[in-house]
């Protein structure tokens, strides 16, 4: 049976994500992303490209892969500074652009984050994660991905369709 997406706050949920932390924001803020590259890259599909919405849906959901550094999560030695950490979040982001690429296997491979890797972000639960996370989750179309930065770590992040549920994670 497939993994069940959750969002921060179920039950079942042991600790809370680093991506669920409350914003103080209703709204969420301009995403500022960490790449830098023009988009696409040779190799990465054009449609993986962020791209300003026309308009905001109120029901998102993302997948992401946290890199996080060590000191950024409390009690987690993750093995690498801050600068490894970026340059590791531009690798598996451009990976993650290429035409055909299994972007949940990449959450599993590099993720720090301990929750699910896919969210939901709706208006309810756009608080419960950092301003950051929100504001990158509401400027991405389906299928684009991204990169931004919080306390906790560089997020790459995916918008996938609303309907996704993520598979079970492999042994």
């Amino acid at each position: 049976m497939p993994a069940q997406t959750v969002t921060p706050g179920d039950a079942g949920q042991a600790a809370p994500s680093p991506a669920a932390i409350s914003a103080t924001a209703d709204e969420a803020p301009a995403a500022k992303s960490v790449l830098t590259d023009p988009c696409p890259m040779p190799g990465e599909d054009a449609a993986a490209c962020p791209k300003a919405p026309a308009k905001i849906d109120d029901d998102v959901q993302v997948a992401h892969v946290l890199v996080s550094w060590n000191g950024a999560l409390p009690g987690k030695d993750v093995g690498r500074d801050k600068d490894g950490a970026r340059k590791l979040a531009i690798e598996v982001a451009h990976e993650a652009r290429k035409p055909g690429n299994d972007f949940m296997k990449l959450v599993w491979q590099h993720s720090s984050d301990p929750g699910p890797g896919v969210y939901k972000v709706t208006p309810p639960l756009r608080r419960r994660y950092v301003p950051e996370f929100t504001g990158m989750a509401l400027s991405l179309g389906v299928g684009q991905v991204d990169v931004v930065e919080s306390r906790f770590g560089y997020h790459v992040m995916k918008r996938m369709p609303f309907d996704f549920v993520a598979p079970d994670k492999p042994l």
